[in-house]
């Protein structure tokens, strides 16, 4: 007899739907992303070229260019240069991702496949959750409502504007629950098989974010214990199974990443203890409060590369889709799935507050590193799940009620239930679009001339010190770098590496020696720059010397660029040249040590002096200089 194709269509029209979903999240992608990818220009127009975006950027630059150059693309020595490097393991560096869109940096550069990330982000993250919904549903709009709410929340866009690509690909915590439904209640399908799913999921998520991989599996254990706890008769054999899924998972994940998991470790450059310090936890009333407009002409927004209003809380699901899944209880047709996954929610919810219900195991490798109101994003895939959950709820009793009932009234209550499911989707995205700026606001960071021109790479494999100094407000060097596609490295940078005590983050064990007085020179701010005395040139000029042969330079658009320019003349003892924007000076050996004084160097910090023309304050330091170490 000839194969029934019934299977094959079925995979067919599962598939075309699939595609239309995508399409569809991909859509209100597109209109968030408006103004890259339809009045802008997707290879310069982005939110920010500073902050944790331009991290994300140097990132998705850095593996296609280690790898055509034959580096190591786990260890980076193109920041922290002379200084040992940067891991990309112990970073938010989102190998798998740099990887995957690498043919796009190459043609097209970094900020190119950075915004096709940020594009597909919720693409990603929605169709896997719509593809898990399926295991508590086939009402399509139940699916399609879980993962617009998941994809699209104030977590995922809070997250979206400010580059943080490890934490908005989130496709893992749903497609594990989904492997993890089929094993509980699909006997038919081999434990062996969903094990192998597992890893290979396991692995491409440890390669996008380790936080994501622990945040999951912090759920999934919860779950399954609350689950297991419930009901403990008869589990046997679901036990086995999960077992033997889960032996394999860990079994195949380990062999795999043994390498990895060593480099995050114990490997070079890998960082001791949390890296966030204390973290930052959710508010008690953030759930709630839709806070208009709070982030916008916030400093700290700013920093980490958002200029656009914004809002709610990452943390904010509003009074409508709360009332709207308690109520909904009452028709859930698996209440104790429902149940357990409401009380996974309350718990991720309770710790993302800084409440102490996971103390226990925080001190625990990667789980060390979760910030607590990361666990936000179990709360909205617990969240999103509980949705499709209730209105397969009310679509069921509806259904029941109106079997006997005539036409017209059946046509009203499939108006009312689209009515409803309307209102409670309304009522979770609606706040996102009243606060945010949409489409997103966004910028095209203006990279000086000098530094995408043969100036830094003159000499071939040249070594920077930039002014402005890297630091947790200054990041914009990192996306000039990858904008220059490495022609050069970078003394310092703003990434995780170990501080001054050699474990720990630069965060916790602040570095000393030359580091601070840079970035003081660095600040964007009212705090005072670092005096000029004996003893911090000194301290300049012993690092400069460890760092030789070095090219320094002093970009002019960066704030307090005339102090700097004065400063590092002063400490150098000779005249930079200056050209695109940027004053700069390549080092051998340094010059004579010319005894500037702090009242020298505001002498010629005064008008007219510092506004006259580019080299008037290095020529006025070094000749005052000269004069003084004359008399000295």
């Amino acid at each position: 007899m000839p194969r029934s194709r019934a299977p094959v269509a079925g995979k067919g029209r599962r598939a075309r739907t699939l595609g239309l979903v995508a399409a569809g999240y991909l859509a209100l992608s597109l209109f968030y992303w408006w103004h890259v990818w339809l009045t802008g220009h997707p290879t310069s127009s982005i939110t920010c070229g500073c902050g944790d975006t331009a991290q994300g950027v140097w990132w998705m630059e850095w593996t296609p260019w280690a790898l055509t150059h034959g580096h190591n693309p786990f260890l980076s020595q193109e920041l922290f240069s002379r200084s040992g490097g940067v891991s990309a393991l112990a970073n938010t560096s989102a190998l798998a991702l740099t990887l995957l869109f690498a043919p796009v940096t190459l043609l097209f550069g970094p900020v190119a496949s950075f915004n096709l990330a940020n594009l597909l982000a919720p693409v990603a993250s929605g169709t896997a959750m719509y593809a898990a919904a399926g295991k508590l549903t086939r009402l399509a709009p139940a699916r399609v409502a879980a993962g617009a709410l998941y994809a699209f929340s104030p977590f995922m866009l809070r997250n979206t504007v400010i580059g943080h690509l490890q934490l908005t690909w989130a496709f893992y915590p749903p497609l594990v629950f989904a492997i993890v439904m089929t094993l509980v209640t699909d006997p038919h399908r081999r434990p062996v098989r969903l094990g192998l799913w597992l890893a290979g999921i396991t692995i491409l998520q440890f390669f996008i974010g380790i936080e994501t991989l622990a945040l999951t599996a912090m759920a999934a254990g919860t779950s399954l214990g609350l689950g297991f706890a419930a009901r403990p008769r008869h589990q046997s054999e679901r036990l086995r199974r999960l077992a033997t899924a889960f032996a394999v998972a860990t079994g195949t994940a380990g062999v795999v990443l043994a390498y990895p998991i060593w480099l995050f470790v114990a490997g070079p450059r890998h960082v001791v203890g949390p890296v966030y310090g204390a973290g930052t936890s959710a508010t008690l009333t953030g759930i709630i409060d839709r806070g208009r407009g709070i982030y916008q002409g916030n400093a700290a927004e700013r920093v980490v590369g958002y200029f656009g209003a914004g809002g709610p809380g990452v943390n904010y699901l509003g009074v409508a889709l709360l009332v709207s899944l308690a109520v909904s209880a009452a028709v859930w047709r698996r209440p104790l799935l429902g149940a357990v996954m409401a009380a996974t929610a309350a718990l991720a919810w309770s710790y993302s507050i800084h409440f102490r219900v996971w103390d226990p195991v925080k001190s625990l490798p990667l789980i060390d590193n979760v910030m607590p109101i990361r666990l936000t994003l179990i709360v909205d895939a617990s969240a999103a799940l509980l949705l499709a959950l209730s209105i397969d709820g009310w679509w069921t009793v509806a259904r029941r009620r109106a079997t006997s009932a005539p036409a017209a009234c059946r046509r009203w209550a499939v108006a009312l239930f689209a009515a409803v499911l309307t209102e409670i989707v309304a009522g979770g995205l609606a706040p996102v679009a009243i606060t945010y700026t949409l489409p997103l606001t966004v910028t095209t960071p203006v990279v000086p001339p000098w530094l995408l021109s043969s100036g830094p790479a003159a000499e071939g494999g040249s070594t920077l010190l930039s002014l402005p100094f890297s630091d947790t407000v200054q990041t914009a060097t990192l996306f000039w770098q990858a904008k220059a596609r490495f022609s050069y490295s970078m003394i310092g940078g703003w990434q995780f590496v170990p501080g001054q005590d050699g474990k720990h983050d630069q965060i916790l064990s602040p570095f000393t020696g030359a580091f601070p007085i840079l970035t003081g020179l660095s600040q964007d701010s009212d705090e005072p720059a670092p005096s000029l005395t004996a003893a911090t040139a000194s301290t300049l000029r012993l690092a400069l010397r460890s760092w030789l042969p070095l090219v320094v330079a002093v970009v002019q658009q960066s704030p307090g660029s005339a102090e700097s320019v004065g400063f590092m003349t002063a400490v150098i003892g000779e005249l930079p040249s200056f050209a695109g924007g940027v004053w700069s000076w390549r080092l051998r050996a340094l010059g004579p040590d010319r005894n500037v004084s702090e009242a020298t160097l505001q002498q010629c910090l005064t008008e007219p002096i510092a506004t006259g023309p580019a080299m008037a304050i290095p020529d006025c330091v070094l000749s005052l200089g000269v004069v003084e170490s004359h008399f000295a």
